[in-house]
């Protein structure tokens, strides 16, 4: 049976903050953790699947064990059906969304870290300032997805499909990005810092000042992209393809450019390219 948002909507409410409430008489409560409640009065009220159980006057119908009990963290969502729904700080750390259909959903703010999306649906979706950390989104369909700003440090996105995603101001430490597609991606002042790239396509990307040192984009596809002041310090760029790409004021000391194409529309003016790294290059004749 799909699961739907309807079915978890009641587990995404913030806490039941009670410090500025102090009479809640004959209320009913579903699936709420319930903060600060020591001077209000609940009698009367019924709490189904509420934190923590024992208040007096109350009818309690399947109290929650724990704190963990009414958020969603580790929930197994696995294909299920969220379209346009508004997960907006949401707590999903862990959660299985493998599958999931979060076309246009949004997810800005909240809590995603090393949850399984592989080979989830997002277009459209909004992950604006999400944590995204150590996350599993293998061959997940990200294209055109707001993900400006978002922690994806150690996230795993090899094969994922990114055409024009939104990745500016995001964090991309160490992440795996082998083989994935992020035609024309937008990541300005992205942090790639030690990411995988190998294979990736990036034709066309706005990469301006972005920051790449040390990550390695072995055999990628850089071909008209725009690299202008972006870091490349100690980057592998071992037979990239460079043709047409903007590298004004780009940082290339220590690079590894061995192999990597460029053509006459390559500007490297005004990075530190050397003579050396350049001799290493392999010049292409303009194809017209």
């Amino acid at each position: 049976m799909t699961i739907t948002y309807d079915d978890i909507k009641h587990r995404l409410q913030p806490p039941l903050d009670c410090s500025e409430v102090k009479d809640l008489r004959g209320q009913y409560l579903h699936n709420r953790l319930i903060v600060n409640y020591e001077n209000t009065d609940f009698s009367g009220c019924v709490l189904y699947h509420c934190y923590p159980s024992g208040f007096t006057n109350v009818i309690e119908v399947n109290p929650a064990q724990s704190e963990k009990d009414v958020n969603l963290r580790g929930a197994d969502l696995e294909r299920a059906s969220l379209i346009d729904a508004n997960l907006q700080g949401a707590d999903l750390e862990g959660a299985n969304l493998q599958g999931a259909n979060l076309v246009k959903a949004n997810f800005e703010g909240a809590n995603l870290q090393e949850a399984n999306l592989t080979g989830a649906r997002t277009l459209n979706a909004n992950f604006h300032g999400a944590n995204l950390q150590k996350a599993t989104l293998k061959r997940a369909a990200l294209h055109r997805v707001n993900l400006r700003e978002t922690d994806l440090a150690g996230a795993d996105l090899q094969k994922a499909s990114l055409e024009w995603a939104d990745l500016q101001g995001a964090n991309l430490q160490e992440a795996n990005l082998q083989e994935a597609n992020l035609y024309a991606a937008r990541l300005i002042g992205a942090n790639l810092k030690g990411a995988n790239l190998e294979r990736a396509d990036l034709e066309e990307a706005n990469l301006i000042k972005t920051n790449l040192e040390g990550a390695s984009l072995i055999d990628a596809n850089l071909r008209d992209a725009n690299l202008q002041e972006a870091n490349l310090k100690e980057t592998m760029l071992i037979y990239a393809d460079l043709r047409g790409a903007n590298l004004q004021g780009t940082n290339l000391q220590e690079a590894v450019l061995l192999g990597a194409k460029y053509d006459e529309k390559t500007d490297f003016s005004g990075s530190n390219i050397t003579q050396e790294q350049l001799d290493q290059m392999i010049f292409v004749e303009d194809e017209d």
